[in-house]
């Protein structure tokens, strides 16, 4: 399963992207943003499933596409 990473906190996005690539060689950890406009980029380019199993990947672009709205230019 390929896993993005979204926090803003450099210390936790950190340790959740240590955690996953330990828990399972099942879960690939294709990279980590600071922000919900990275985290679109990020899955623009990689295309991972999200982390949560219930959601969609409809659902996760959408959250992205919303945060990523609300960021100042």
């Amino acid at each position: 399963m390929k896993i993005a990473v979204v926090e803003d906190e450099k210390p936790i996005r950190e340790g959740l992207v240590h955690i996953l690539n330990k828990i399972s060689p099942e879960y690939q950890v294709v990279g980590s943003a600071e922000n919900g406009a990275e985290g679109l980029i990020l899955l623009e380019e990689e295309m991972p499933f999200p982390a949560d199993g219930g959601a969609t990947l409809a659902r996760a672009l959408y959250l992205f596409q919303s945060a990523a709205a609300q960021q100042p230019q």
